[in-house]
């Protein structure tokens, strides 16, 4: 009975989060992935054709990681939650963080597929400039934290 007690108040938090989460969402609009996404459509030089497959893909794309990005900010909620609670079960948050690595992991997944798909759209030198932003990105991030030392 207790458990299941906790697992009803866990269900009611995320659904209350979840809508917190999209009134928050919509109000905002995220200003430095739309220049990140205008950058890379600039440097790729796609013709009217393209960039209408582009369109189409990004929107899709996008709505995907919205999804997986609106449940990760629930988990870790519930999981910070627990911070006032003088002993949180090992059990509880080994479980809470393996389910936000899965959802990390679709995010991954995604981004891989996404850029699958617009790579079938390139031509062949857009498909070398669009290999080699990838990789710098990546490069990119795997940087972070390390701000003094430079590659």
């Amino acid at each position: 009975m207790k458990r299941q007690t906790i697992l009803y108040i866990l269900l009611i938090f995320l659904i209350i989060s979840n809508g917190f989460f999209l009134v928050h969402y919509l109000s905002k609009k995220d200003h430095k992935n739309r220049k990140s996404q205008f950058s890379m459509i600039k440097a790729l030089d796609f013709d009217e054709k393209q960039m209408q497959k582009f369109d189409s893909l990004k929107t899709i794309h996008f709505d995907k990681v919205k999804s997986i990005s609106k449940e990760i900010g629930n988990l870790k909620e519930v999981m910070y939650s627990k911070m006032p609670d003088r002993e949180v079960p090992p059990s509880f948050l080994d479980s809470i963080t393996d389910l936000i690595a899965l959802e990390e992991k679709k995010i991954d997944l995604e981004m891989f597929r996404h850029f699958q798909s617009v790579r079938e759209i390139c031509n062949e030198e857009q498909k070398e400039k669009l290999s080699k932003m990838i990789n710098d990105a990546i490069k990119r991030r795997g940087r972070r934290g390390n701000s003094k030392k430079k590659e």
